[in-house]
Parts: C-alpha cells; sequence; structure tokens
C-alpha cells in the first residue's frame, strides 16, 4: 500500500527563534515517510520575525506554505486556519516551539487506518508547575462533564484523517480547541488510539498558555462549549 500524504500544521506566535529548527526537523523526519509532504505555518499575528523566518522557509522549501493572521486570533483560530487548508490525506498538527520531535509521527502513521484519530500524550511533560495544574484542571472538567477520555488531552501531537477532521464544526479562537475537537468528536463516536511521546524544555521564547488573560478566555470558551455540547445531547 502506498504512502499516505500528509499536512503538517504549525502554530506560530512569535516564533522565530525556534520556527526553522521545528521545520528543518519535521522534514529530515517524515520526508521520506510520506508519498508527499505540506507544511502548513500558521502565523497568528507575531509582532516578532516569524512571520519572515516563515516566509524564508517557504522560498526556500517548496514543501513550506505560510498562513497569516493580520492579528493575534489564538491558538484555536490559528489551528483552524491550518485545518482548513490542508490538502493531503492525513493532518498532524503540533508546535512550533521545539518541545516535541517529529521521529514518532511515522509509529502514529503505522496505527491511524484502523482508528479515526491517533493522540499523544506527554510521557514526562516538560513545563512549569503553572502550566502542568492548568491543563489537570482542564483534563479533569473535560473527563468529568463533557465525556473526553483522552488521557493529555492538550498534548500538541495528535494525527487525523483530513476529510474527517473538517466536517467538524469547530469554533474555538484560543486554547480550548483541543477541548472542543476531542468532546466533538467523542460525540460523533469517533474512535482513538493513544501513544507516550517525549516532551522537551523550551530552549528559546515565552510560552503564553499560562498568562492570565489566556486562562480567562480558556474558561469562557469551556462554558460555551459545555452549553453547545448540552444543546447538542439534547437535539
Amino acid at each position: 500500500m502506498p504512502s499516505p500524504s500528509l499536512s503538517l500544521i504549525l502554530p506560530a506566535f512569535n516564533e522565530a527563534q525556534n520556527l526553522s529548527a521545528t521545520v528543518e526537523d519535521a522534514m529530515s523526519a517524515l520526508s521520506n515517510v510520506v508519498s508527499e509532504l505540506e507544511i502548513l505555518i500558521v502565523d497568528d499575528g507575531s509582532t516578532d520575525a516569524t512571520a519572515e523566518v516563515g516566509n524564508r522557509l517557504a522560498s526556500r522549501h517548496p514543501v513550506v506554505r505560510i498562513i497569516r493572521h493580520p492579528r493575534n486570533r489564538g491558538y484555536g483560530a490559528a489551528l483552524r486556519s491550518g485545518f482548513a487548508a490542508a490538502r493531503c490525506d492525513l493532518v498532524f498538527f503540533t508546535d512550533s516551539d521545539g518541545q516535541f520531535r517529529f521521529d514518532q509521527v511515522a509509529e502514529f502513521m503505522a496505527s491511524i487506518d484502523a482508528f479515526d484519530m491517533v493522540l499523544g500524550y506527554r510521557a514526562d511533560r516538560q513545563d512549569r508547575w503553572l502550566r502542568k495544574a492548568n491543563s489537570r484542571v482542564g483534563n479533569w472538567l473535560a473527563r468529568t462533564l463533557l465525556g473526553v477520555r483522552a488521557k493529555d488531552i492538550n498534548c500538541a501531537y495528535k494525527l487525523f484523517h483530513r476529510d474527517l477532521l473538517q466536517r467538524l464544526p469547530l469554533t474555538s479562537e484560543g486554547a480550548m480547541i483541543n477541548t472542543e475537537l476531542l468532546a466533538l468528536a467523542a460525540y460523533a463516536g469517533w474512535t482513538f488510539h493513544e501513544i507516550a511521546v517525549a516532551h522537551y524544555p523550551r530552549k528559546c521564547g515565552v510560552a503564553t498558555g499560562a498568562k492570565f488573560q489566556v486562562v480567562v478566555r480558556t474558561f469562557a470558551e469551556y462554558f460555551q462549549l459545555r452549553r453547545r455540547m448540552a444543546d447538542l445531547r439534547r437535539s
């Protein structure tokens, strides 16, 4: 059976220092694994040189495309732009900050034919305590109130069939995108398989996931999603 094609989505906000290494790592690991590779960098209104770095990568490598939001809209909006633009059989997303490597993607692709999605979970999460605490609370809420059963809901290492993914009516602009995606997938009866993945410390730049405004927005989106899922179950 021929290897499938793969769209890699890389959301990026102020990741100029990390983006080149992430893209080079992806091309090195994936070029011989898939029949066709496209790398979609979604620059979410960065204020540093992320757009310039992305444009240089796109001019140097035909597999790279850059999508740019004129203003910062949020992680969910960046992922949704990437999902909508994807052209290949499979869609994989991860972050641009270098905290994940691409050497386990082949293992994910070996499992995808038997499932609707393959989800990573961080075996040893390399983040600060506040991000870990926020994630634990989010995972508990999603499991308890939304029926999401994944071990590590916000792990940015996920693989999907593009035709299924593009049917999901995703609306989250911020960090709730992972919970929304998995809640809608659970409601639709999707099957999934989980694989432990390595997680590495951030080398450059600043993580934004634990900022107060991001946390507040996440909880607002959580309650919106909870109402939406309740409406779906009643309909």
